[in-house]
């Protein structure tokens, strides 16, 4: 099991001892349930905002995000970019200039609504939380309206609650799809359930329904990071055999994560399904099937992450209009060698060899396996394996689904 940063389990304990983050019963804006609470509004010490000020800047340099200004936007943000400015020049020699807004503009002295340093270069925006993102979106307006002098670099918030909105994705994935940045968060839901994990002290209970409420309204994605915590050689291609195919963990993981929200797959079904990828593909080396029956001689129409069999992928492409459109041969007819592979061209690009995968459990697998796949647990993926796929489970996806339930 990865654990947490440091930074990260100081940020849970002490929101826990402060009664920022609490454990109970709550009903949310949306109307459901939630077994935790946190309360942002709550970090009204010096101590607290200095605590969450370390973790802000420990999350941006983890993130590796590019930035040359922090803003925070009306009211929380405020004292959270001043602090973290601070921080990150005291304690990592970080010098950056910030500023802030004003609810209403002022209309002496300096007037406008913007204090601080003027908007140049890439705009970091710090806030303490993101629900329906109108106060992000009102941020990248108000960068916007800088001109071609500033940019929006992307979002930093304590905590990413990883649930889904009232439609399929959340708030944070919507800005993430719209603007085309990355949100970054000091901690997510996941963490909150590592952090009970590795603690423990009786708090099962808490832990089971923590899981219970992820598995309903939870959403699974993946960084780069973590792809590599799971399959270690996805973090390079230097000394793969066939480098048109190999992919690295920053493309695969955002075109997972984008499969993922499009199928709607909870964490234990994207997990089964990437766990059977990874070791199909020998962690996305390859697209292509080289190595039929041991042999290395390529088995036509074969391939894409999970190496499906050709019909499966001719099934994949004649379910998609926009791949029937690109096809150059009969898919309903029995097919040459040479016209499997045409089929299978289709299909090896980033926006699709992720994807098939995803499709085949989708459209292959019954409403009975699914549903032990969602409960979770070896016998769930065992399901999945050999009632679906077809044939035993490997050891080595064991492995991968292990670490992939505990990241997702």
């Amino acid at each position: 099991m990865s654990s947490l940063e440091a930074y990260q389990s100081d940020f849970i304990t002490t929101c826990l001892s402060n009664g920022i983050l609490k454990f109970g019963s709550f009903t949310l804006k949306s109307g459901r349930t939630s077994p935790y609470f946190f309360n942002a509004g709550d970090l009204s010490t010096g101590e607290l905002v200095l605590m969450t000020a370390r973790a802000y800047a420990s999350a941006i340099i983890a993130s590796g995000v590019q930035f040359d200004m922090l803003f925070g936007p009306a009211y929380k943000g405020i004292p959270l970019v001043a602090a973290t400015a601070l921080i990150l020049q005291s304690e990592h020699s970080i010098n950056v200039p910030f500023a802030f807004d004003r609810k209403e503009a002022k209309t002496h002295g300096e007037g406008g609504n913007i204090i601080g340093a003027p908007f140049r270069g890439r705009v970091l925006v710090l806030d303490d939380v993101i629900t329906g993102g109108t106060s992000i979106r009102h941020s990248i307006e108000l960068i916007r309206k800088a001109g071609d002098c500033a940019q929006f670099a992307g979002v930093v918030v304590s905590l990413d609650r990883q649930e889904k909105g009232k439609g399929e994705k959340s708030a944070i994935q919507e800005v993430e799809s719209e603007e085309g940045v990355k949100v970054f968060s000091v901690i997510g839901m996941n963490d909150i359930i590592k952090y009970l994990e590795e603690t423990r002290n009786g708090q099962e209970n808490i832990i089971k329904q923590m899981m219970e409420y992820r598995n309903v309204y939870g959403f699974a994605s993946l960084t780069a990071k973590q792809l590599e915590q799971v399959a270690p050689k996805t973090s390079s291609c230097s000394e793969a055999s066939y480098m048109e195919e190999c992919a690295t963990s920053d493309v695969a993981s955002e075109r997972l994560t984008e499969a993922i929200e499009q199928h709607n797959t909870i964490a234990n079904e994207s997990a089964a399904i990437i766990a059977w990828q990874l070791n199909e593909s020998l962690e996305y080396r390859y697209n292509i099937n080289h190595f039929s029956n041991d042999q290395k001689k390529h088995n036509p129409g074969q391939g894409t992450r999970c190496m499906a069999n050709s019909e499966f992928i001719v099934g994949y492409v004649s379910a998609h209009e926009d791949l029937r459109g690109e096809a150059t041969v009969d898919l309903g007819g029995n097919l040459s060698d040479e016209e499997k592979d045409s089929v299978l061209d289709l299909v090896l690009d980033d926006s699709h060899t992720y994807d098939v995968a995803f499709w085949f459990y989708d459209t292959q697998c019954t409403d009975s396996v699914k549903n032990q796949v969602r409960k979770g647990g070896m016998g769930g993926l065992d399901a999945f394996m050999q009632q679906c796929v077809g044939g035993p489970t490997p050891q080595k996806i064991y492995e991968y689904f292990d670490l992939l339930v505990d990241v997702l």
